[in-house]
């Protein structure tokens, strides 16, 4: 695929999108592509090495901001007549209700699984906290003379330790995992915005 091809692959998915934002990215596009020429590679090979025009898309997307992309979609093709406004007006007890319900449980959800996420480092925290407080207790046990208490006390504070250790990194995995779902999830939703012309 050359510069040109990729650059209209590009342009005939962003139909929602203004104008002047898919002009600039084209830009882009071409200069990083004339900048690996220059570097020395073929137009074919400096295309290849930036990606699939779908994974432009996708970045592109994920850098339009959400509301330059409703207001393209809403900004009227034409004058709406005053039937349309009239039915537009009756019909909005139903149709904002229902638009601001399922906006309600979209959030909900994106909320319920960052809170999974607030919850796991919770944990983790807490096996932290019940590791330092353990080291703490062997001293009272000890100076107390129970041997064996301190003993114990020492396995369960080695245990939460390690237990904080794991968490942690499995914290930070599933947060980078709901971080890509996120990202997935808002070019899903910005996608919707944009119709996709035909080459």
């Amino acid at each position: 695929m050359n510069k040109q091809e990729f650059l209209e692959s590009i342009r005939s998915q962003l139909g929602g999108i203004p104008k002047e934002d898919v002009e600039k990215s084209l830009d882009y596009y071409a200069e990083m592509i004339e900048d690996r020429v220059e570097d020395g590679l073929t137009e074919e090979e400096a295309v290849e090495a930036i990606g699939t025009p779908d994974e432009a898309v996708s970045q592109i997307l994920m850098d339009t901001s959400f509301a330059k992309l409703v207001k393209a979609k809403m900004k009227p093709k034409r004058r709406l007549s005053v039937w349309e406004i009239i039915l537009i007006v009756l019909g909005s007890p139903v149709w904002l209700p229902l638009i601001l319900a399922v906006f309600v449980i979209i959030l909900s959800v994106y909320i319920v699984l960052w809170s999974v996420i607030l919850v796991l480092y919770a944990v983790d925290l807490s096996f932290a906290a019940c590791a330092f407080g353990g080291l703490v207790c062997i001293s009272a046990f000890l100076l107390n003379g129970a041997i064996a208490e301190g003993i114990f006390m020492f396995g369960i504070s080695i245990a939460c330790a390690g237990l904080a250790v794991l968490m942690f990194f499995g914290s930070n995995q599933v947060t980078k995992g709901m971080w890509f779902v996120s990202k997935k999830i808002a070019v899903g939703i910005k996608s919707c915005f944009i119709r996709r012309r035909d080459s």
